[in-house]
């Protein structure tokens, strides 16, 4: 669970990306803080989380809905590979042009936001 000053740090962070063999784990804020549907959007379109191809999560339509229709679980997507390295081969170029595209966007947007 974060806290106000951790959810904070969004607005610090062009791009999330994650490789997952284990458990799957939200993003979420105490209830009672105003901004947890915020966090959970920009989560979703900020991140790319590869999940392993025979996680448990790809077992069930129930499952794949319910991450895919949350942001809280980020943009979720299936490798097609089990073994982290293997994952992080496979998706090393793809990931890499993400992440610089979504740094580079954050940069042009300070740019912007200076003037």
């Amino acid at each position: 669970m974060l806290t106000s000053s951790t959810a904070e740090a969004r607005h610090k962070i062009s791009a999330i990306l994650a490789f997952v063999t284990g458990s799957l784990i939200p993003v979420t804020l105490p209830s009672a803080h105003p901004d947890g549907d915020g966090l959970e959007k920009w989560y979703g379109e900020n991140s790319w989380i590869f999940a392993a191809h025979d996680h448990a999560v790809w077992q069930s339509e129930k499952l794949i809905k319910r991450i895919r229709k949350r942001g809280k679980w980020g943009n979720v997507k299936r490798s097609n590979k089990n073994d982290l390295n293997e994952m992080m081969k496979e998706a090393f170029n793809d990931s890499l042009n993400w992440a610089d595209a979504a740094v580079t966007a954050q940069e042009v947007g300070e740019v912007y936001d200076e003037l």
